[in-house]
């Protein structure tokens, strides 16, 4: 198979430090994590060499290569809803997103998944505008209201490969990469599909722990003519085997700190002593009053909007009251996770989890379970004490 238009990562450094944990310092002062700013500013100047100026303005040129990973055959760009369109200077990165987007599709309403993945090779036929340089890795160009509001806009700026998403157990190895992100159908007529590759994400599952595994070997092969066996289909007991997590274990959505496997849980939940009976009649602040009004969801009410939620008929007043509900369970397992972290009194296991992984445990508990998206900085807001 030619690999020829096939280029690895630049950097080969592989950090063990998760570069969005940051110190309160580091975020208050937008920056990175020390650890990674040497391995930062190096990329940095790899990206201003491969960016050329005219008339004091930069540009990608014409000829290189982008590539973008998918569970989608034919290419199928973000823009088509109005979302922007990311694409990697690497392999790596784009091969990692595919297990990324893999694990992140889990949902329990779904019976089947894809067994491939498609890595997707364009060439630049004409020199691409760049309208912001990002110089940092923490921020997400989804977060810069340059990025996301204008059509024109192409961001580039260094990032990281993250081997999988909302996993307990997600490995902290990390490379550094460089990402373009654009709105696709504004810029289509710049960019010419080389090639389309059938992508193993398994293999990128069995070898997220290996520092030494280069993600192009989950190339199954080119694709010069689609044939219906890309599109095979694997059962949901043989994806949460494969890409979710060998335990298989869930947490009580109402904070308690029970675990298990995702039927045991929900059975648990439906008589958790944690779980809410409505809102009590203490004294109020005169703070609370404004939200006097805000009562707690009945559990049949609540189930009533999720499975309106699933099925796109939820009005804008009732997702707001399920937004905040979901939200209230999601900051309640977070702070289930870490009590039994504190007291280690859970009654099925006595081991301690990594400082952190609430995050990714109650997300999948509450959101991904559901078959639903976590939004935008879902944990904002929920204590950390």
């Amino acid at each position: 198979m030619d690999r020829s238009t096939l280029k690895s990562h630049h950097l080969k450094d592989t950090l063990t430090h998760n570069p969005f944990e940051r110190s309160l310092y580091q975020s208050f002062m937008n920056k990175d994590k020390d650890e990674w700013i040497d391995l930062r500013d190096r990329i940095l100047v790899y990206m201003e060499d491969q960016l050329i100026e005219v008339d004091g303005h930069k540009y990608l040129p014409k000829g290189t290569m982008l590539y973008h990973g998918s569970l989608e055959y034919p290419f199928l760009s973000g823009s088509y809803k109005n979302k922007m369109t990311f694409f990697g200077l690497d392999t790596t990165i784009s091969l990692w997103y595919i297990l990324e987007l893999m694990q992140d599709s889990a949902s329990i309403f779904k019976k089947q998944y894809p067994r491939f993945g498609y890595l997707y090779a364009f060439r630049l036929k004409k020199d691409l505008p760049v309208t912001k340089i990002i110089k940092t890795i923490y921020k997400n160009p989804k977060e810069s209201f340059h990025c996301r509001m204008y059509k024109e806009s192409v961001c580039i700026g260094p990032q990281v490969s993250i081997r999988g998403r909302f996993h307990t157990e997600m490995p902290d190895l990390y490379n550094i990469s460089i990402e373009l992100t654009l709105f696709y159908n504004h810029y289509k007529d710049y960019f010419e599909l080389d090639s389309v590759y059938l992508v193993d994400p398994l293999a990128l599952k069995m070898h997220d722990k290996d520092v030494d595994f280069e993600p192009q070997e989950a190339i199954l092969q080119k694709i010069d003519e689609y044939k219906e066996e890309f599109n095979q289909k694997i059962d949901k007991e043989t994806f949460h085997r494969y890409f979710i997590d060998d335990k298989n274990e869930f947490f009580c959505e109402h904070g308690c700190g029970y675990e298990g496997e995702y039927q045991d849980v929900l059975e648990h939940e439906k008589t958790c002593k944690h779980k809410q009976k409505g809102s009590g009649k203490g004294k109020r602040s005169s703070k609370s009053k404004r939200s006097s009004k805000r009562k707690n969801l009945t559990e049949k009410k609540y189930k009533k909007l999720i499975q309106q939620k699933k099925k796109g008929k939820l009005s804008k007043k009732n997702k707001k009251i399920l937004d905040r509900t979901l939200k209230k369970k999601l900051c309640k397992c977070i702070k289930g996770v870490r009590y039994s972290n504190r007291s280690n009194s859970n009654k099925r296991s006595n081991r301690k989890f990594k400082k952190g992984s609430e995050y990714p445990i109650c997300l999948s508990s509450i959101y991904i379970k559901r078959g639903f998206k976590p939004p935008k900085r879902a944990i904002k807001g929920c204590k950390k004490n």
